[in-house]
């Protein structure tokens, strides 16, 4: 062999080791970089990653290790984190300017600990839950619930709702509240709209008495995602309604029923508040879907 020739293997042979130790390094990286494993579900306070100013945000994703600090906690002041999956894996609660950790509502005595960090399990994430939470962390604003004026009537639910040509049947938004007489009017929520041109029906008088049919008939509706306003005895509340058709009914109100079940399953850890607003956020996206389907 000549000089030559041995001096271009020792160049192949160096180059295919620094190959190999790039290829390396590099896999080691992917496998050193946080990886998400949830989501902000409720926060009160002001709640920041331990070491860094930055405020986390409802909704906000958080990769494993993350550490959760509050500089200045007030009694009350909390944070919920549910996993990829929707299921609540940390709770801190913060009393007499102190934050621990708890198991339930009741048992809160642990230092907070660093969020997991991710395996194979809690890798496998719920697409839907996902979507949503994208939803409820873009406008969170969009989906709180305000205040009814007023303090005897108050709509306790958000609905899929039948529609059948200009009727619909409103029995489940109304199922908890006393026979009397109410006035309804729809607004669309639909964000293709500009604010100035928002849809709204013509006010519709309701008899409501929970062993006669209760299908409203409203001029001019078609399906989609509507705010309900509701007047009774001068007090006013509002409920989240998506109207399908006949044909979608059944398979979108099982959806929603499905989620509802689901944010049950967080129980006291998370305020009523919460939990609606999220299923709010829930209905704009088979909204989105659906739109998206028929497009």
């Amino acid at each position: 062999m000549t000089t030559t020739d041995s001096s271009c293997g020792n160049k192949l042979l160096l180059m295919s080791g620094l190959v190999v130790l790039f290829g390396i390094a590099s896999i080691t990286s992917l496998a050193q970089k946080p990886q998400k494993v949830g989501y902000v579900l409720e926060m009160v306070g002001a709640w920041n990653l331990a070491d860094t100013p930055q405020s986390l945000s409802l909704g906000q994703q958080l990769a494993g290790g993350a550490l959760l600090s509050n500089a200045s906690p007030a009694d009350g002041d909390h944070v919920v984190i549910a996993n990829l999956r929707g299921e609540i894996i940390k709770t801190v609660r913060c009393k007499s300017a102190v934050c621990k950790e708890c198991r339930d509502t009741a048992n809160c005595e642990d230092r907070i600990k660093p969020l997991p960090v991710t395996t194979d399990q809690t890798a496998v994430l719920s697409a839907i839950f996902q979507a949503v939470m994208d939803l409820f962390s873009s406008k969170p604003d969009r989906y709180s619930i305000h205040r009814a004026r007023g303090t005897n009537f108050m709509l306790n639910t958000d609905a899929v709702l039948p529609l059948e040509g200009n009727n619909v049947d409103v029995r489940s938004i109304f199922r908890d509240q006393e026979k009397g007489a109410y006035t309804l009017q729809f607004y669309s929520l639909s964000e293709s709209n500009v604010s100035a041109n928002v849809w709204t029906s013509a006010d519709i008088p309701l008899r409501w008495d929970p062993a006669l049919p209760v299908n409203v008939n409203v001029t001019g509706i078609s399906p989609g995602l509507y705010r309900l306003s509701v007047t009774h005895n001068e007090d006013i509340s509002a409920a989240w309604v998506l109207l399908s058709d006949p044909s979608d009914y059944p398979r979108l109100s099982a959806e929603y029923e499905k989620a509802v079940s689901e944010a049950g399953y967080w129980g006291e850890a998370v305020s009523p508040q919460t939990k609606r607003s999220y299923l709010r956020a829930y209905l704009e996206y088979l909204t989105s879907r659906g739109r998206a389907t028929n497009e």
